[in-house]
């Protein structure tokens, strides 16, 4: 389930990336960056989280 999260939250941010080429708008483009990191960010959290409570059980 969190994969399926994981994957439309990139195909999203990716949309927005493609969509933004055109326009160029160095506002949407900080605004992907800052998506991006928080992804990847939750994604290291919550890979940690599923590390621990595997080690617990």
């Amino acid at each position: 389930m969190k994969m399926r999260i994981f994957f439309t939250t990139l195909s999203v941010i990716d949309l927005a990336y493609i969509l933004n080429l055109e326009a160029n708008n160095p506002v949407i483009n900080i605004l992907i960056v800052i998506a991006l990191i928080t992804l990847t960010v939750t994604m290291f959290q919550y890979h940690r989280r599923q590390k621990n409570y595997q080690e617990k059980n």
